[in-house]
């Protein structure tokens, strides 16, 4: 972004940001390319060369939680497409951390093998925050999954996502409360024994406030399961 900036001094955030984008797989080929192999971390360079292969799957096994796309969410008798993420941002003007919920409904599953690097991704359809998210008379958190926000960075890590469920208002169609998911944590952060393991996350089924961050940002090793409802492109 420096380099953008300093080489384009006319140009707009909007402008610098969008170049960003469209640029920045290519500069970061080039800066690995560029430099002696000796003094670059292994995964970097794998990364710099862009993955072998780009893998697509229907559902997808993380964090103790089953991923479904909403397509696949369409043909099963369970809702699995929902998602969550806790956004931090660091307003540099006010010295402050801000801490934002966002929700979404899956709607791609990649996996993006660099060869020695594996990364899972979830590209999801996001609820705008500003139209679509909403805290009710009830003190439940409530969405209307119709908006759609965030288009141009729908992208999110596998292993910072969170499962939520959506049940209908029964008082306003349009809008759906967010529930909490079970997690299966069995085998996940060492647990061994669910019974001895909170079962739900800290998310509370309704909050006016933020949500907790230690399930979400951990990291937490990824894995891919090889049930039926998962395939591969």
């Amino acid at each position: 972004m420096s380099y953008l900036a300093e080489n384009n001094s006319r140009r707009d955030q909007s402008w610098l940001e969008a170049e960003h984008k469209r640029k920045f797989s290519q500069w970061l080929a080039d800066k690995v390319i560029g430099m002696s192999p000796t003094n670059v971390d292994e995964d970097v360079i794998q990364l710099g060369y862009r993955p072998r292969r780009v893998l697509q799957y229907q559902g997808y096994d993380i964090n103790g939680y089953t991923f479904y796309t909403e397509q696949q969410d369409d043909k099963s008798t369970v809702q699995n497409s929902g998602v969550t993420l806790i956004a931090t941002t660091t307003d540099s003007s006010r010295m402050s951390i801000a801490k934002d919920s966002y929700y979404g409904v899956v709607d791609e599953i990649w996996e993006l093998d660099y060869n020695s690097v594996v990364i899972p991704l979830l590209k999801c359809k996001w609820v705008d925050n500003k139209k679509g998210v909403k805290v009710d008379s009830d003190g439940f958190t409530c969405v209307n999954l119709s908006t759609n926000g965030y288009s141009s960075d729908p992208f999110i890590l596998a292993k910072q996502a969170t499962q939520v469920f959506y049940v209908a208002d029964p008082k306003d169609k349009r809008w759906h409360i967010v529930l909490q998911s079970k997690r299966s944590i069995v085998g996940v952060d060492d647990v061994v024994d669910e019974d001895e393991y909170n079962k739900f996350d800290e998310l509370p089924p309704f909050s006016i406030g933020v949500q907790s961050t230690d399930d979400v940002l951990s990291d937490t090793i990824y894995l891919r399961s090889d049930h039926q409802e998962g395939h591969e492109d």
